[in-house]
Parts: C-alpha cells; sequence; structure tokens
C-alpha cells in the first residue's frame, strides 16, 4: 500500500477527503461512507488489541474475524439493527433469559432472519450460539475465488499490522483527531458558503 503524508490539514483542506479512502465526502462528514467509518473502526480497534495482549483472547479473535467478514461482505449498519430498550427487555423476558438454542443463560439477541425488528424475527442466545450462527453462513474466500474482497482484505490487515499507523484514523488518538478536523471543515464551509453549513 503506497504510504501517503496524512494529515488533519489535508483531512482539513476542500474537497474533504474521507480518511480511510481518501474519495471526497459530501458535505462536513468524515467518512464517505458508513463502511469507511466501519473500516476504520476495525483497524484502530484491532491495532488496540495487538497492543494491549487482547488479540491472543480467542473470543477477541472471533469477534474481529466476524467483523472483517461483515465488512468484506458490504458492512454491517449496527446502528439500523440496534434495537430500543423496551423490545430488548421483551425478548429477554419472552426467551426467560435463556439461549434459544443451547439453554444457557442468553446475552445477544440475535435477527432470526433478514433486518426486522419484529419480535418474532428476534431470539435470545448466548455468545457461544450467537457466533456460530453468525458464522455458519460465512464463506471461505481466496485470491482466487473472492479476488476483490481478498485484495481489500489484504490492504486491511497490511494498516492493521503496520508498525506505523497508515493513516490519521487509524491511530488511537482518532477519537479527538476527528473533531479537530470536523471543526475545521466547518470553519472552510463557511468561508466558502458563509450562509450554509451542512
Amino acid at each position: 500500500m503506497p504510504r501517503r503524508k496524512q494529515t488533519v490539514q489535508a483531512l482539513s483542506s476542500s474537497p474533504f477527503p474521507c480518511p480511510n479512502c481518501g474519495e471526497p465526502v459530501s458535505g462536513i462528514s468524515l467518512f464517505c461512507s458508513e463502511l469507511c467509518r466501519d473500516e476504520a473502526h476495525f483497524v484502530r480497534y484491532c491495532r488496540a488489541c495487538y497492543d494491549d495482549g487482547r488479540i491472543m483472547q480467542d473470543d477477541v479473535r472471533m469477534a474481529l474475524d466476524i467483523h472483517l467478514a461483515h465488512i468484506l461482505a458490504g458492512g454491517y449498519s449496527e446502528r439500523l439493527r440496534r434495537l430500543p430498550k423496551a423490545i430488548r427487555e421483551a425478548v429477554f423476558s419472552r426467551d426467560k433469559g435463556r439461549c434459544r438454542i443451547c439453554g444457557e443463560f442468553g446475552e445477544q439477541i440475535d435477527h432470526i432472519r433478514g433486518d426486522s425488528s419484529k419480535l418474532s424475527n428476534l431470539q435470545l442466545l448466548c455468545f457461544h450460539c450467537h457466533n456460530k450462527k453468525t458464522t455458519s453462513g460465512f464463506v471461505k474466500i481466496s485470491s482466487k475465488t473472492h479476488p476483490k474482497e481478498w485484495k481489500k482484505r489484504k490492504k486491511l490487515l497490511d494498516r492493521v499490522r503496520s508498525f506505523n499507523p497508515y493513516r490519521l484514523c487509524d491511530r488511537p488518538e482518532w477519537n479527538t483527531l476527528w473533531q479537530t478536523i470536523r471543526s475545521a471543515r466547518r470553519d472552510v464551509k463557511k468561508k466558502i458558503a458563509p450562509n450554509r453549513v451542512d
């Protein structure tokens, strides 16, 4: 992956580039898409897991593998699948706090099919059953069977394993940097169109 120096100033200059892929973004949005935001979060989280040793935990590695698979499949909108507290409580109550597959203590709510958040499409599962169900639908990929996805996987894992972060959004301090960038983008927008800021 070619290393281009990415700075707060470069990300704050119009046209505003996505910190993850470099494509232009609309308005003062930080990322060009939810998928790019998710990719950047994945890279940061993986790097943090390597730094603090959590990568040695089986459950963390499995969660990262699942997250990467969702990214390679085109993304997974956690926001769209987030459930209101009342629905979560109704699922826990109906399933009596037990996993509907194995009967152990349930801790995660699963969408049985698709994205519908109707009570009939939700079930309580334990961590292990939920992960097993999720991964059972995954397809093994290779450079021959899925060249586009394989290339993206390689690029993301190169960013994770790099000694120095490739992009500002890969750095642990991104959680404060993004506020500086968004503020600078607002200032630029005000100069370009003083009466309108997206």
